[in-house]
């Protein structure tokens, strides 16, 4: 059984589902998936949180490769409110629902191994090879950020993907830190800047793990988070697999095509 968690609002829908559908594609292993997501409407109308019926629609269709596959939703909207409601960071780029991870340690149902991944990641390999790393001794393996490693530190990870020890994380306290510093520290980058700075232990992993600016054939997660391009001027690009017109003109990736393809017949099921 491989343990994921991905976390968020009814907006991250496509990219859950991209990412699952991707991950099956090499991956035959049981799946079992948990969900955080809040309702936090009343602050902002886009606020919403996942929807049961969406999510029960993927978990039937990740089955399909494995029976035993599930996957879980937990609204910890009263957690959240206890927990980050009053942080510093509220009003941020980011969403507050990139905060949500940091709340797993108080959802008991999250097991005590776990591989954490943003919903704009595509796996090209099986994850089964980066869930079998033994974090047994480290709160988290990671993999160096592509830029934060030159411009913001040597040693900075990029949060996307993490292997967490979730016993370890619990035990060390290291979730309470980074909320501490969430909401009382402005940060450009709030959740993976406190990742970073109060992290006890840790192991880096290769960057075929957490693959963030080109394609490459050793790659086991394509990770299509935000980057720069210097030629023929300055500009970043943040371009998502589910923007498939952006990802041929732009990126001239077309090696994703297939599993687009295939999202976009599962999405077009649940309109029937």
């Amino acid at each position: 059984m491989i343990n994921l968690l991905f976390t968020g609002n009814d907006k991250i829908f496509d990219g859950l589902s991209i990412s699952l559908i991707s991950i099956i594609k090499y991956c035959k292993q049981p799946l079992n998936v948990k969900v955080l997501t809040m309702d936090l409407s009343e602050q902002n109308p886009n606020y919403k949180p996942l929807r049961e019926d969406k999510i029960k629609a993927l978990e039937k269709y990740i089955q399909q490769v494995n029976a035993e596959s599930r996957i879980d939703l937990y609204d910890i909207t009263d957690i959240f409110k206890e927990k980050n409601k009053d942080s510093v960071n509220m009003e941020n780029s980011y969403s507050p629902y990139a905060f949500l991870r940091l709340l797993a340690d108080e959802v008991p149902e999250v097991p005590d191994k776990v591989l954490y991944l943003d919903i704009d990641i595509v796996a090209c390999g099986d994850i089964k090879e980066l869930y079998d790393y033994d974090v047994e001794n480290c709160e988290y393996g990671a993999v160096k950020d592509y830029y934060g490693r030159w411009f913001i530190h040597p040693k900075y990870i990029n949060s996307g993907v993490m292997l967490f020890n979730m016993k370890k994380v619990r035990e060390t306290g290291l979730f309470a830190r980074c909320r501490h510093i969430v909401n009382t520290e402005k940060m450009g980058f709030p959740d993976q800047t406190a990742l970073n700075k109060q992290a006890e232990s840790r192991i880096f992993l290769p960057s075929k793990f957490n693959s963030q600016r080109r394609d490459k054939d050793t790659d086991v997660i394509r990770h299509f988070c935000k980057t720069i391009r210097w030629f023929p001027f300055f500009h970043t690009l943040n371009i998502k697999a589910w923007n498939m017109e952006a990802m041929h003109n732009k990126l001239k990736c077309y090696k994703f095509d297939d599993i687009i393809q295939e999202f976009e017949k599962f999405k077009k099921g649940l309109e029937v």
